[in-house]
């Protein structure tokens, strides 16, 4: 029995995992759309260009650019996005299909990334997100990595 408690206690304590977070806002650039006349099918390019804040205490620029449909009632889309601060970058991949369009939550994916953000490749992550208007949006992105991965990109030296 002490031996299963100092088992429980010790993997309880050895498995941590750190939160990467990462804030976006800017500007959304609908254009190329295309719906069919009963409006069942809508299909168009997305752009959007914003500023992020990172809680490792770095701040850049977003550039995302992908597609976008909307099929009998369910969302589909395949964005990627360009996540710049200083030199250094990570890119955040968009892959959800099927979806409700009036669902927020999305699964993405950081599929590159230099400098700090070299510890963020692979993680799979989610993210709200929520327009503003006709042309603004606002994102929230969240990613739990170990934390060994965030204290090297939280103290990582140019």
């Amino acid at each position: 029995m002490k031996i299963v408690f100092c088992l429980v206690l010790f993997l309880t304590f050895s498995i941590k995992s750190a939160e990467f977070t990462f804030e976006a806002y800017g500007l959304i650039n609908i254009e190329n759309s295309v719906v069919t006349k009963n409006k069942e099918y809508t299909y168009f390019s997305y752009k959007n260009e914003g500023v992020i804040i990172t809680n490792i205490d770095r701040v850049g620029e977003s550039h995302c650019a992908g597609g976008l449909n909307i099929s009998r009632g369910r969302m589909n889309g395949d964005v990627l996005c360009e996540n710049i601060s200083g030199e250094y970058y990570f890119y955040t991949k968009y892959s959800n299909f099927n979806m409700d369009p009036t669902n927020n939550i999305l699964k993405f994916e950081i599929v590159d990334g230099t400098g700090p953000f070299l510890e963020l490749v692979g993680q799979k992550c989610t993210a709200a997100y929520l327009p503003i208007q006709s042309d603004k949006y606002l994102f929230k992105g969240k990613c739990d990595i170990p934390d060994a991965n965030f204290l090297r990109m939280k103290n990582f030296k140019d």
